[in-house]
């Protein structure tokens, strides 16, 4: 039975559970289960920054590259790491309260990760049995800044935009 894992990801109070010392071992467990390049992105809650930022140093540590994406929506790094990546880390805690903040994981599909990937992670979490690179192998750290637009841009090519434009709709996005 799963411990630190609910419907997709980790979530919890961001800065009493979810601390950095925590983050950066669930992504260190994470890295020690997968390997090459793995994006990450995050939302815009006050401790996803934190929160990333410690995912990023896990990652690194278990000898994995890092791509941050910088701050987009869940789909958009699902997208990114379909298209680019061999996974992936978003930083959100969706629609739970602002004290809140989570991690999700996702595979080289872009979706969640499955059951039995989650059950090792935990193990490698609680034992602290995490892959260490050593001084000369860490993990890379690069950014990927366009990837937002050429999300943007595949949306708008899958819909009628001009449809939509002469139809004038006022749009609100939060």
């Amino acid at each position: 039975m799963k411990k630190l894992f609910g419907t997709f990801g980790v979530r919890r109070l961001a800065n009493e559970v979810l601390t950095p010392e925590f983050a950066s071992k669930l992504a260190a467990a994470y890295g020690s289960t997968v390997e090459g390049k793995i994006a990450v992105g995050g939302d815009t809650r006050t401790s996803t920054v934190m929160i990333k930022n410690a995912v990023i140093s896990g990652l690194l540590s278990s000898g994995c590259d890092v791509v941050d994406l910088g701050i987009l929506p869940t789909p958009a790094v699902q997208y990114a790491v379909r298209k680019y990546y061999d996974g992936g880390v978003i930083v959100t805690a969706s629609h739970n309260p602002p004290q809140y903040n989570g991690i999700k994981f996702v595979d080289s599909d872009g979706i969640g990760i499955p059951d039995d990937l989650e059950e090792e992670i935990e193990r490698i979490f609680f034992s602290e049995d995490f892959r260490r690179a050593s001084w000369d192998k860490i993990g890379n750290l690069t950014s990927n800044p366009s990837i937002i637009r050429e999300y943007q841009d595949g949306v708008i090519a899958r819909v009628d935009a001009e449809a939509i434009r002469r139809r004038k709709f006022r749009v609100v996005v939060d």
